[in-house]
């Protein structure tokens, strides 16, 4: 981790700007570096939540798996390996329980993002297709998408283990403005993780 105190402010208001700190013109150097090295926290526990699922799919090499993971607002990550499968199938995209759409794709494995809409139940499905018959051949995990939308009035929680609602409740504005916040600075921490990995 660099020194923060060793760079300039014009190099900090950088950073911040990157870890989505808000009023950062206003700050000075020293409310720089603690907010950046605050904002940096949630940015390592995500690398840590990253650095698990990659050993969890490096462990089932081998064996055939279909594994969906929900990176950010619209979007999911699936790892496939079909053992003793060659040639095309097909990948199914199911959205709250129904088919949005499929595409093709090679059955030994691959591994793709996909866009989907914001908070859905998404499960994909591999398969391949044979006169016309669609047979299955392995199905993920069922994930719920991340939302950017705001909400208002009667809020719901969904228990992300289980993918129920919990029962029903108010929650006070204040807490639900902190839990919007939140949310909508994980999806850009995530957006970050995902530009720093492909840049």
């Amino acid at each position: 981790m660099e020194d923060l105190n060793k760079l300039k402010r014009i190099e900090l208001l950088r950073l911040a700007k990157i870890h989505g700190v808000k009023n950062r013109n206003k700050m000075k150097k020293e409310e720089l570096i603690k907010a950046i090295k605050k904002a940096k926290k949630p940015l390592e526990e995500l690398k840590a939540i990253e650095e698990r699922l990659r050993r969890e799919l490096q462990e089932k090499t081998g064996e055939t798996h279909l594994i969906a993971i929900p990176k950010e607002p619209g979007y999911a990550f699936i790892n496939w390996e079909a053992k003793e499968e060659s040639g095309t199938g097909i990948l199914k995209v199911f959205e709250d329980r129904r088919e949005k759409f499929s595409i093709p794709v090679n059955l030994e494995h691959g591994k793709s993002y996909i866009k989907v809409e914001e908070d859905k139940k998404v499960k994909v499905i591999l398969g391949k297709e044979e006169k016309g018959k669609f047979t299955k051949i392995v199905e993920s995990n069922e994930i719920l998408i991340p939302t950017t939308k705001k909400t208002e009035g009667k809020y719901e929680f969904i228990d992300m283990k289980t993918l129920k609602k919990e029962k029903s409740q108010k929650v006070a504005n204040e807490l639900m403005k902190e839990i919007v916040d939140e949310e909508l600075k994980t999806a850009k921490e995530m957006k970050y993780l995902r530009y720093k990995r492909e840049g």
